[in-house]
């Protein structure tokens, strides 16, 4: 595939940057994580099951991160873009699946678990599963193999750490919306 390595590059720090804070935060968090895996009631087995998996998630994340990293440094090899980009398309898909499965249920008023959990009201929404299934889709184009590869200069590089802290402030502003928009939606049930 034929594509600019800034563009590629910017997609995989962008999502680097996503999946590394997400895991930081659910493993600052744990207790508040597992609250939030229960809230789906998805896993089977107990709490043994349910303590497991929030150790597991945080570090495929943290995991994802440093592949996404290790890519862009490394000169984007095919192999580790690939992994890289295929572990955190599953886990967006996964997470993806796990609010449509309860949105079906009718069950919206869960906490997404996404960067951070418990500070305002949340509730998962379509718009998060497509959000997801996106983030998704675009982590498996970014981390294709380039057919032509260029050196980037000091300009890319700093287009790319630039454009990456656009791109991350405006889904904190996305996030944040959503927040405000749970916390109005209470407080107006409550009158």
């Amino acid at each position: 595939m034929t594509l600019d390595p800034l563009i590629a590059d910017l997609v995989l720090l962008s999502l680097a940057l996503l999946f590394a804070v997400s895991g930081a935060s659910k493993l600052a968090d744990l207790h508040g994580f597992r609250g939030v895996l229960a809230a789906y009631r998805l896993l089977p087995g107990g709490k043994r099951v349910l303590a497991l998996t929030s150790w597991f998630l945080p570090l495929l994340e943290i995991c994802a991160a440093l592949l996404m990293i290790g890519a862009i440094v490394a000169g984007r090899p095919p192999l580790p873009g690939a992994v890289a980009g295929g572990l955190a398309a599953l886990l967006l898909m996964v997470y993806a699946s796990a609010m449509a499965v309860n949105l079906m249920r009718g069950r919206s008023r869960i906490d997404c678990g996404c960067l951070g959990f418990g500070a305002r009201a949340r509730r998962i929404r379509w718009a998060m599963v497509g959000r997801n299934l996106l983030l998704a889709g675009i982590a498996l184009w970014a981390a294709m193999p380039l057919k032509t590869v260029r050196p980037l200069g000091w300009l890319d590089v700093f287009t790319l750490l630039a454009a990456t802290a656009a791109f991350l402030l405006l889904y904190a502003a996305i996030e944040t919306a959503y927040a405000n928009q749970d916390a109005m939606q209470e407080l107006e049930a409550g009158r």
